[in-house]
């Protein structure tokens, strides 16, 4: 392969990028043949070449485009112009041509760059679009961001499939299916929640498109550094990619389950969607809280009743909501229900991670007081105490009280817009919203069953004539890594590796309950991985990311796919 023959490549990929949608990939062509060429890149600004004597030349893309074009007019051999004789000279002279030889640190830097400039340029892009899920109306831009995605995808060479099984699609990829590689499944979300506050648009800066995109970048990156050095990519990369996230991830296991060629043989599922406890310090998530949503009802009247008129006279469903769900915790938020907290193990490995956290001065007492906004928290001993609470402890929340009927979600604010005579009003129905977080070892079931034991033996000492009902609307599984395992540790050298720290293991208090479907249905650990610090504010209308934590973050990811090799030498 010769330069005239490159150059007429370049040639043609920009006609076709000046004839369709903008694409700033960098394409790799690796010449197998035994010629003098081993491998280049072509990048946006810059070609890269490299020769079998080991020679790296980087030329500027719009003087190669130049002498293409001179030499595309030109119908004789001699004048081809060969990258080795112009090595052999010391330097690429390329007619109209600048190269200068570079080691592979700088060319490992140079594609960097180049890879970082392109995320940011493409992040921007990607929350332009609102992609809210639970809002109907926005189906057509949750469908945009799923094209975006697979957009990027395609230019990677994977292949692509959007799985439509869902209202917004799935966006499944694929990119190699060499049996003697190993396999990672990137997973991740494109829909957002709104953001509802004036002069704000849309969430996702950090949950979740900026670390989707960042998953994406490190591929590319490692795919043209292999490139440059004529070598193949040394892995097999499926990817997932959901719109369905923030609004309850409909339909995403049946669509897994039946999607399950695309993922043949991972062995490890690699997600960024938590946070940092802190703004300094990297961090490896270890455990997820599972979930728990009630509904507890109490319906007594045919229609609603006017206070004034009738109030005094009889059971009223939302007294008696109150009065019974007010049993199941107390003022310190300590669960009343009985048998509740009976599988719970505390580990060791818990209370030293916690205490190693304390001493690293990334949380502070104060400092979540104020962010929380409230005069002032529960007694705690330390801030390692507090921890323990939020993350390895079970809890039990009243999120939500409503008059009314909720079967229909869309038309509840109707009952708060009939002004101040609305006060006036018995409703004829009552309904509490029940949040409850539990922990690795405590089964759903059994907690189900405890908390409808109790709440029905409460409603009845009330001696109601009304009617109590409980009705379980969603349950996720708890998820816990292995923290001995090789990934995690691989995880752990791929972080310091970046980031000259050593991070600190955290669990959080909340729910990803895809984590543990996809561990379960590809029969693989997964590795959660960190971009964002604790300040990132994802579902408020400030999200952001850091742009050091959005690129450093896709640097650790190529570097946890360099040690996922290493593990198999």
């Amino acid at each position: 392969m010769n330069i005239n023959q490159v150059t007429q490549q370049v040639l043609r990929r920009h006609h076709r990028r000046n004839n369709h949608a903008p694409d700033h990939s960098s394409a790799a062509v690796v010449e197998r043949s035994g010629a003098s060429l081993k491998g280049l890149v072509l990048g946006p600004q810059h070609l890269i070449v490299s020769n079998m004597e080991g020679e790296i030349y980087v030329y500027s893309m719009a003087s190669v485009f130049e002498e293409a074009l001179k030499k595309c007019s030109e119908s004789q051999p001699k004048d081809e112009l060969c990258p080795e004789r112009c090595a052999k000279r010391g330097r690429g002279e390329l007619q109209g041509c600048d190269a200068e030889p570079i080691t592979p640190k700088r060319l490992r830097l140079r594609i960097q760059t180049n890879c970082d400039t392109e995320l940011v340029s493409a992040l921007r892009e990607l929350v332009g679009i609102p992609s809210v899920s639970a809002d109907k109306r926005l189906q057509d831009e949750c469908f945009r961001s799923a094209k975006f995605i697979a957009r990027q995808l395609e230019i990677l060479g994977a292949e692509v499939k959007m799985a439509q099984e869902v209202r917004n699609p799935v966006v499944i990829g694929r990119l190699g299916r060499k049996p003697d590689v190993p396999t990672v499944t990137f997973y991740g979300h494109y829909d957002v929640q709104p953001a509802l506050e004036d002069g704000w648009r849309t969430n996702g800066t950090s949950d979740n498109k900026g670390p989707v995109l960042g998953f994406l970048f490190a591929v590319k990156e490692l795919m043209e550094s292999c490139a440059a050095e004529g070598k193949e990519l040394p892995i097999n990369c499926a990817f997932c990619f959901e719109g369905e996230e923030e609004n309850g991830s409909h339909g995403f296991a049946a669509t897994l389950e039946a999607n399950q060629h695309w993922f043949s043989g991972t062995e490890v599922v690699l997600v960024s969607n938590t946070l940092w406890i802190g703004e300094t310090r990297p961090c490896l998530t270890y455990a997820l809280r599972g979930l728990i949503c009630l509904d507890v009802g109490v319906t007594g009247l045919k229609r609603d009743l006017h206070s004034g008129n009738d109030g005094g006279v009889f059971n009223e469903p939302m007294v008696d909501l109150v009065n019974v769900i007010g049993t199941l915790v107390d003022g310190r938020n300590s669960i009343l229900v009985p048998g509740f907290s009976e599988d719970i193990e505390e580990h060791h490995r818990d209370r030293k991670i916690l205490e190693i956290i304390d001493r690293s001065g990334e949380f502070n007492l104060d400092d979540y007081r104020e962010y929380l906004g409230v005069p002032s928290l529960l007694e705690r001993r330390s801030a390692s105490d507090l921890l323990y609470e939020r993350w390895c402890a079970p809890s039990l929340s009243i999120v939500d009280i409503r008059a009314g009927d909720t079967a229909n979600e869309e038309i509840l604010p109707e009952c708060y817009r009939f002004g101040p005579t609305r006060f006036s009003v018995i409703p004829h129905r009552a309904v509490g919203k029940v949040s409850i977080r539990f922990v690795p070892k405590q089964r759903p079931e059994n907690l189900i069953s405890c908390i409808k034991i109790h709440l029905q033996h409460e409603f009845a000492k009330l001696r109601s004539s009304n009617k109590l009902e409980i009705t379980v609307r969603n349950i996720g599984d708890w998820w816990e890594a292995d923290t001995d395992s090789r990934l995690f540790k691989a995880a752990e050298r791929a972080v310091e590796r970046e980031w000259n720290l050593e991070p600190l293991h955290v669990r959080e208090g909340g729910t990803m309950p895809m984590i543990a479907t996809l561990e379960k249905t590809l029969r693989a650990p997964a590795i959660m991985l960190p971009f964002g610090q604790a300040s990132n504010n994802p579902h408020l209308a400030n999200e952001r990311i850091r742009g050091v934590n959005l690129l450093r973050g896709k640097n650790v990811v190529r570097n946890f796919l360099e040690e996922l090799v290493d593990l198999r030498k």
